[in-house]
C-alpha cells in the first residue's frame, strides 16, 4: 500500500491530525479526566476519523493544479479560526459547540463575535498568524507527499472516509462532547444546517408557533384598576442602589421607596436564564419549557374583564418569531420592526427613543387596560441613547460602567411614565409592576452575560409593585409583610388574578403553582430554577438555601448554597449534608422535573 510513500512521509501527512487530536485532549483534559469508561472508547475512535478526515483534504487539494497554495493558505486560516471559536466556546461556557450555540451564533452574530473579539490582544494575534504559518508548512508538505500516492492507498482513504461520515453523522448527536475536535463539531454544523435548511428537527430551538387555546366563561367585570407591567432585561438586582449596590443607579426607586410608594420585594427570583423561557414562565404562570397552547395574563384578563391590553417592545419580535408567542388577543402590539428606528444592539433599538413614540400610547382614558412595556437597552452591549449622559466610569470593568449607567438611565425612563401616568391623572388608577427576565453574570465565576447558570447574579432579579393611594390598606401592608419571602416570576399571574378577584383554579387553563403575593406564602415552598440552554442545569430554592443539578459533559455537579448568609455563593454545602438529606434534595428535585415534563391541562 505504501509502495511510494515510506514511514517518514506518513508520518508528516498524520501530523497535524494527530496534532489536533493531542491539543483536543489536553484542552478538554478537566472533562476526560472524570469521563465514564465509554466516553473514552468513543474519544479514541475519533482519532481514526481525524486521520481520515484531513488525509481527505489534503488529496482533494494536492488535484487542483493553479489554486493549491491558495486552497492550503484558506484551509489553514479557517481551521486555526475555527480552533479558536471551538475553545473560546469551550472555555467560556464549559461546554463544546451544540446546536443551541451554533443556532444562537446564527440569529445573534454581534454578541456571539463578542465573547472572543472582546478578549483578543496583540500578543494573541502573532500566536494566530504564527499558527497559520505552521498549519500551512504542515499542510504543504502533506499534500506534496500525497501528489505521489498510490491508487490503492486513495481507494482505502476514500472509502474509510466515507464509511466513518456514515457511521459519525448519526451518532455524534447523542454524545457530541465525548468525540475529539473534528467529528464532533463538524456534525453539530451539519445538523443545524440541516434543521435550518431542510426542516429536520434535532432537539434544536425552532421559534415559537401562534398559540391556540379557549378559556372557560366567566361573568365579565369592570375592572377598577389599571395594570402595567414594565418588564426590564438582563437585570441582576445586585446592580441596584435599591438592594444597596454602592452606586446610586435607580435614584428614582430610591425615592418611591423612601416615600413607601412601592413594594420592593428583597428576595425575587427569575425560574429561568433564558428570555424564551423565563418570559413564557412569567405570562402563563406555568414551570414548562414546552410550547403550551397556554393562556398568557393578558389572554385571561382579556376574556373575563372589559378591558384593553397592549404589548410595547423595542426588542425584535418577528426575526426570533416572539411576536407569534406573545400575540393572541392583544388590542395593541408593537415592536422593534414595526418601527423605522435603527437597531441599538443585536436585540433592539433604543429605549428613549421607542419610549418617545409611545408614551402617549400607555395613555387611555377611556377604557382600564393591562399593558406590558419592554425595555432593551440593559442587554449587551449595554449601549444607552446617544442623547443620554454616561455618569459611571471606573478603569477596572468598562462593562459593569455600560451596565450601570443602562440602569441608570432605565430608572430616568421609568420616572417619564410615572411622569406621564400622573399629568393624565392615571397614576392613582394604575397598579404597576417592574420586574426583569433574567439577571446578567460579570465574570464572577469566570462566566459572563446569561445562559449559562442558576447563581444568584443570573437569577436574582429585581421586583416591586407600585399601587395607587387609595389601595385597600390591608393589602398594601401584607404584601409589605410578604416582601421578605422568596417569590419567582410563577408568582406574578396569580397575583394579577389575585388583584382583580380572579383567581379561581376552577377557570384556569392550567393550574398555577405558583402564589398570590396578596395571600401568606409558605416559607418552606421550593422555587423551581432551570437552565436549558447553553449548560444542563437545575434545581430550587428553598428557604435560605439554593439546591443545584448540573450536567456538564456527562459529568454531574451538586451544590448547596445558604444565599443568605453567603451573598456571593462561594461555600458549597453539599459534602455537609447527610446521605439522607441529600437524598431529599434529589427527590424533591426529581419531583420537580417530572412535573415539569408532565404538565397536564386543568380538567
Amino acid at each position: 500500500m505504501f509502495d511510494k510513500i515510506n514511514l517518514k512521509q506518513v508520518v508528516v501527512v498524520f501530523a497535524l491530525p494527530i496534532l489536533i487530536f493531542i491539543v483536543d485532549l489536553i484542552l478538554r483534559w478537566d472533562f476526560f479526566s472524570v469521563a465514564e469508561s465509554d466516553s473514552i472508547l468513543l474519544f479514541s475512535f475519533s482519532f481514526f476519523y481525524e486521520l481520515i478526515f484531513y488525509t481527505t483534504i489534503f488529496f482533494l487539494i494536492s488535484k487542483s493544479k493553479r489554486y493549491k497554495f491558495i486552497l492550503i493558505l484558506i484551509f489553514s486560516t479557517f481551521l486555526i479560526l475555527f480552533q479558536i471559536i471551538v475553545y473560546e466556546h469551550y472555555n467560556y461556557f464549559g461546554v463544546t459547540l451544540n446546536n443551541y450555540s451554533l443556532n444562537f451564533f446564527l440569529k445573534h452574530p454581534l454578541e456571539a463575535f463578542s465573547l472572543t473579539a472582546s478578549s483578543i490582544n496583540l500578543i494573541h494575534i502573532l500566536i494566530f498568524f504564527g499558527v497559520i504559518l505552521f498549519y500551512f508548512f504542515l499542510i504543504n508538505k502533506s499534500v506534496r507527499i500525497l501528489e505521489i500516492l498510490s491508487k490503492k492507498f486513495i481507494k482505502i482513504v476514500l472509502f474509510s472516509f466515507f464509511l466513518l461520515t456514515a457511521v459519525f453523522q448519526n451518532n455524534v448527536r447523542f454524545s457530541s462532547a465525548s468525540y475529539s475536535f473534528t467529528p464532533s463539531n463538524l456534525f453539530s454544523i451539519v445538523y443545524v444546517i440541516r434543521e435550518n435548511l431542510f426542516d429536520e428537527n434535532f432537539l434544536v430551538h425552532r421559534g415559537y408557533v401562534k398559540r391556540k387555546f379557549e378559556i372557560k366563561d366567566k361573568i365579565i367585570s369592570e375592572p377598577k384598576y389599571n395594570f402595567l407591567i414594565i418588564l426590564s432585561e438582563s437585570v441582576r438586582k445586585n446592580n441596584y442602589s435599591a438592594y444597596n449596590y454602592n452606586r446610586k443607579t435607580t435614584p428614582f426607586l430610591d425615592e418611591l421607596i423612601k416615600n413607601n410608594s412601592v413594594i420592593l420585594f428583597k428576595n425575587h427570583f427569575s425560574n429561568s436564564v433564558s428570555t424564551q423561557y423565563s418570559n413564557p414562565i412569567l405570562l402563563s404562570g406555568n414551570f414548562t419549557l414546552e410550547r403550551l397552547n397556554h393562556p398568557f395574563i393578558y389572554d385571561y384578563l382579556k376574556k373575563w374583564l372589559q378591558i384593553n391590553t397592549f404589548f410595547f417592545s423595542p426588542q425584535a419580535m418577528k426575526t426570533t418569531t416572539f411576536d407569534q408567542l406573545y400575540n393572541s388577543t392583544l388590542d395593541n402590539f408593537v415592536f422593534q420592526e414595526m418601527t423605522n428606528l435603527n437597531r441599538s444592539n443585536d436585540l433592539g433599538v433604543d429605549d428613549k427613543e421607542f419610549l418617545e413614540i409611545n408614551l402617549p400610547n400607555l395613555i387611555n382614558k377611556q377604557n382600564k387596560y393591562f399593558g406590558i412595556y419592554q425595555f432593551n437597552n440593559t442587554h449587551f452591549p449595554y449601549n444607552i441613547s446617544k442623547y443620554s449622559k454616561k455618569i459611571f466610569e471606573d478603569k477596572t470593568s468598562k462593562l459593569i460602567d455600560k451596565y450601570d449607567d443602562a440602569i441608570l438611565e432605565q430608572d430616568n425612563l421609568i420616572r417619564k411614565i410615572f411622569n406621564q401616568l400622573e399629568s393624565n391623572n392615571l397614576l392613582d388608577s394604575t397598579i404597576i409592576l417592574f420586574t426583569s427576565d433574567h439577571g446578567e453574570a460579570f465574570g464572577e465565576r469566570g462566566r459572563s452575560g446569561h445562559l449559562q447558570t442558576l447563581y444568584n447574579e443570573e437569577v436574582a432579579v429585581p421586583m416591586w409593585i407600585y399601587l395607587p393611594k387609595d389601595f385597600n390598606e390591608i393589602i398594601k401592608q401584607n404584601l409589605f409583610a410578604y416582601s421578605n419571602s422568596n417569590t419567582s416570576h410563577l408568582d406574578i399571574l396569580p397575583t394579577i388574578l389575585d388583584f382583580y378577584g380572579l383567581l379561581d383554579s376552577a377557570k384556569l387553563n392550567y393550574l398555577p403553582i405558583g402564589n398570590s403575593l396578596l395571600q401568606p406564602i409558605n416559607h418552606n415552598r421550593k422555587i423551581p430554577l432551570i437552565g436549558f440552554d447553553m449548560l444542563e442545569t437545575e434545581g430550587f430554592v428553598q428557604d435560605s438555601l439554593k439546591f443545584l443539578f448540573t450536567k456538564t459533559d456527562n459529568k454531574t455537579k451538586y451544590e448547596v448554597y445558604n444565599f443568605k448568609t453567603d451573598a456571593q455563593e462561594k461555600i458549597n454545602l453539599w459534602n455537609s449534608f447527610s446521605k439522607k438529606d441529600k437524598s431529599e434534595f434529589i427527590n424533591s428535585l426529581n419531583l420537580i422535573r417530572s412535573k415539569r415534563l408532565s404538565y397536564k391541562i386543568n380538567p
